[in-house]
C-alpha cells in the first residue's frame, strides 16, 4: 500500500471534518471564554484537546477504512474522486453516457461505468454484490445501509415497478439471513413513477396555498382557518364533493 496515496485520500475526506471541527470549536470556544469587555477571546485548553483528540479518532477512523486497499485500488479511486469534484465532468456526465451508449452499445457502457465509479459509490447490480459488500465491510469492522435507487422513470408499467420492489425485498431478505438486524433505505423514485409523484407534489402544493391558503413568507401570520372558509376556498379549487 502507497503511503503517498492514502494521505491524499485522507486530505480528500479530512476537509469536510475539519469544517465541522471548526463550528464545535468556534460554538464549545465560546461558553469559555471571558466576557469582561475588551478581554481576549481564548478559548479553554479542554476544549482544543478534546479537539485534537476528536480529529485523531477521526483520521484513525479514515485511515481504517482504506486500510484493507490495494495500490490499484488507491490509485483508482484517489482520480475517481479528483473526477468527481470537476464540474466540467459533471455537467458533461450524462451526455456522455448517452453518446458511449451508441457508439458502444449499452454493455460495454454500463461494465465501464461498473468497473470505475459505481464500484466506488454503489454496492453492486445484484443482490449477490450486496451480500459480498455487505460481507467485506463487516470484517473491517465497518456497518452498512442498503438502499435501491432508481431515478427519473417515467410513465413507468407496473411490471416494471414489481420488478423494482421484489428486488428490494429479495435484497432485505439477503443482509439480514442468519443475522439479528439488517439496514435497508427506502427511496420512493424507485416505487412510484416521476410523472405521478410530479402531481402529488403539484396537488400538494395547491391544496397547501390555495386551500389552506398557507403563506410561510409571512411568520407573524397567526390567522386561523375557519370551517366556512375552508369550504369556500375548496369550492374556489373545485372541490365540492367531499365528505365532512
Amino acid at each position: 500500500m502507497s503511503k503517498t496515496l492514502v494521505q491524499a485520500q485522507l486530505r480528500t475526506f479530512k476537509q469536510s471534518s475539519r469544517r465541522g471541527h471548526s463550528t464545535q470549536q468556534n460554538t464549545s470556544g465560546s461558553a469559555s471564554r471571558s466576557q469582561s469587555p475588551g478581554s481576549p477571546l481564548i478559548p479553554d485548553r479542554k476544549v482544543h484537546e478534546h479537539l485534537s483528540q476528536q480529529e485523531a479518532k477521526d483520521e484513525q477512523s479514515i485511515r481504517s477504512v482504506f486500510a484493507h486497499e490495494s495500490t490499484f485500488e488507491l490509485v483508482k479511486k484517489l482520480f475517481i474522486y479528483r473526477m468527481m469534484g470537476s464540474n466540467l465532468f459533471i455537467n458533461h456526465s450524462l451526455m456522455g453516457i448517452q453518446l458511449s451508449y451508441r457508439l458502444f452499445g449499452k454493455r460495454i457502457t454500463n461494465w465501464a461505468i461498473e468497473s470505475t465509479a459505481a464500484s466506488v459509490f454503489t454496492g453492486g447490480v445484484s443482490v449477490g454484490d450486496l451480500k459480498r459488500g455487505t460481507a467485506v465491510l463487516e470484517q473491517r469492522g465497518i456497518g452498512s445501509i442498503a438502499c435501491y435507487v432508481v431515478e427519473g422513470v417515467r410513465q413507468a408499467k407496473n411490471e416494471t415497478l414489481d420488478e423494482f420492489l421484489n428486488f428490494s425485498l429479495d435484497s432485505i431478505k439477503a443482509i439480514t439471513e442468519g443475522r439479528e438486524d439488517g439496514h435497508f433505505a427506502l427511496k420512493l423514485t424507485a416505487y412510484i413513477s416521476t410523472d405521478l409523484m410530479e402531481k402529488i407534489s403539484l396537488a400538494q402544493h395547491k391544496f397547501i396555498h390555495e386551500v389552506l391558503k398557507v403563506n410561510y413568507n409571512d411568520a407573524s401570520d397567526n390567522s386561523e382557518l375557519s370551517a366556512e372558509q375552508l369550504e369556500v376556498n375548496l369550492a374556489s379549487a373545485g372541490i365540492t364533493n367531499y365528505s365532512r
